[in-house]
This record gives structure tokens, sequence and C-alpha cells, in this order.
């Protein structure tokens, strides 16, 4: 096992210096600790859609989204999602509220009526988790309002409903 330890090493003045952290190997708790039932498995893959104008954020929701096994799409660009959306329809869309060009409960309005039955489930994503954000979410038709950082139990709380979703449509 690797000690938590942090060096710092420099040749001299105008050297620039190298800063080496390292931490110990541990197993992440939000998969071990995943709820029974909800731990994914490939045959559990579902296509989901991340749109996120902070690529940072969207890229490690779709990178932990990939581990489990799913197929991602990630549009920093409310617009280009919904064009994802119509021509192939996500089973599960995580949408960021603060979108640059369409809020997030703008984009989930115009899904959920385009779509219809056809829509899977919707969750926001957003920094603001006070009432009348989560009654926000739920007026655009949202099924979910995730809080940044996401709770690793909501996150399998919403893969389930949909892969239970899925299941029932096409036993």
């Amino acid at each position: 096992m690797v000690v938590r330890s942090i060096v710092a090493d420099s040749a001299g003045k105008d050297c620039g210096a190298r800063f080496t952290v390292r931490f110990p190997e541990v197993e992440a708790p939000w998969i071990a600790d995943a709820p029974d039932g909800a731990q994914d498995t490939s045959h559990d893959s579902l296509d989901i859609l991340v749109v996120d104008d902070n690529v940072d954020a969207a890229q490690t929701l779709r990178t932990l989204l990939e581990t489990l096994g799913h197929r991602v799409r990630v549009f920093h660009r409310a617009r280009d999602a919904l064009d994802a959306m119509l021509a192939a329809p996500a089973q599960v869309a995580f949408l960021d509220i603060g979108l640059p060009d369409l809020t997030g409960h703008a984009l989930a309005r115009e899904i959920r009526a385009r779509l219809g039955d056809r829509t899977g489930i919707l969750a926001a994503v957003s920094g603001y988790g006070q009432p009348q954000d989560v009654l926000a979410s739920q007026d655009a038709g949202l099924d979910y309002h995730l809080v940044k950082p996401l709770d690793p139990a909501l996150l399998h709380e919403v893969l389930g409903r949909a892969a239970a979703a899925r299941m029932a449509r096409f036993p």
C-alpha cells in the first residue's frame, strides 16, 4: 500500500519545481456500496445523454457512466442535445439546468413535447438544491433533481429505474 505523502523537489531558484502526491489505493465506495440490485451489469447497458456546458463535469459523468457499462453521448449545448434526442431518444438524459443557449428546464419541456411517450427518464443536474429549485424541475417535467456533486445512491436509483422501464417494455 502506498502511504499518503506530498514531496516537493526543485533544482534551485528559477528552475521550477516538481510536486508528487501519493494516496493509498482504495475501492470506490459508490460502486462497492451500491444498493442491492442497483449494481450495473453489461446486460443493463443504457443509452444515456449528458448535457452540461461545463466540459469537465460532463466528461467526468461520462467516464463514470461508461465505467458502469453504459453508452453515453455528451453535448454542451441544449439545441445540439435536442437534435440528438429527436434523432435517437436516450433512455436517460442528465440535463444541466444552467445551459447557455436554453435552460435545462426549457430543454426538458421541449423533449417531452416532441417525444411524448418515447421520452426516457429526465434528470436535472444542478448546483442548486433548495425546495424551489426542485419544484421548478418537477414543473418542467423532470423525473429527478440531482444536486452536484451527484449522490451515488440517487444516481444508482435513476439508472435502476431506467433499466426497469426498459425491461418492462422489452422483457
